[in-house]
Formats: C-alpha cells, structure tokens, sequence
C-alpha cells in the first residue's frame, strides 16, 4: 500500500528591498534575515523493504538542498530584491520562488511533488503558498 510521506528543509539568506508607492517604513530599503522552509512528498510503499535507501525516501535531502540553493538562495543571498521583483512582498516572491523550486522538481523528479513554500521576513511573520491557484 502506498503512503505519501512529506519532508521539509529549512534554508536562510539575507537580503534588502523596499516596498515602491508604499507609505510606511517598508518604503526605505532595508533588511531581512529571511527564512524559508520547503516541504515535498512523494507517493510510495515505504512499508516494504528495500536494499537500497533511496528508495525509502522522499527525496534525498541534500539533493533538495542543491535544487534550492540554486533556485533560490544562491540568487537572492545579499542581494536587493528590488532588481528580480517588481514588488518584493513575501506574498509575491514566494510565489515566484515557489514556481522556480517546481519546475526545477518537475525536470528532475516527476514523483515528487512541491507541496508548500514558506518564507519568513521576520521571527514572527511569514507568507506561504502551496501551488493553489483560483
């Protein structure tokens, strides 16, 4: 009987934006230690044994690791967010973020499935968005 199991993978980078047309202090570039989280899961027997470990995973975690860092944090570390997105809210870039991690997943491994994407601004406050669309 298959399962769908789900792993997550917490990542961190910093970086500075500012909100355009905005009134408040978000209108003047400053910075974020921002966190993010991502979770996937994949459909199989993990019930049964097997001779080789990645077949009892989801996806190997340092290979998340690498499409992650490549799509995400290796470009967006210390840089100002304002030269990718035309308006850097967490809402829109984890979005943006969201579809890059997927489309990478879905050319390397079409079993896995991208189920959410969180991004942290702040200790207390986070966007989040799970491919849902209306």
């Amino acid at each position: 009987m298959k399962q769908r199991v789900y792993v997550t993978k917490r990542f961190t980078f910093e970086a500075c934006h500012h909100l355009p047309n905005y009134k408040g202090k978000c209108a003047n570039v400053h910075g974020h230690s921002y966190k993010m989280e991502v979770t996937v899961s994949a459909e199989k027997d993990f019930s049964i044994g097997s001779s080789s470990p990645y077949n009892s995973m989801v996806l190997d975690f340092s290979t998340l690791k690498s499409i992650v860092n490549a799509e995400v944090v290796n470009r967006y570390d210390h840089q100002d967010l304002n030269e990718f997105f035309a308006m850097p809210t967490a809402e829109a870039m984890v979005v943006e973020m969201f579809e890059d991690i997927r489309s990478k997943l879905d050319d390397m491994f079409g079993y896995v499935r991208l189920e959410e994407v969180k991004l942290w601004e702040t200790e207390d406050s986070y966007a989040s968005f799970r491919g849902e669309y209306v």
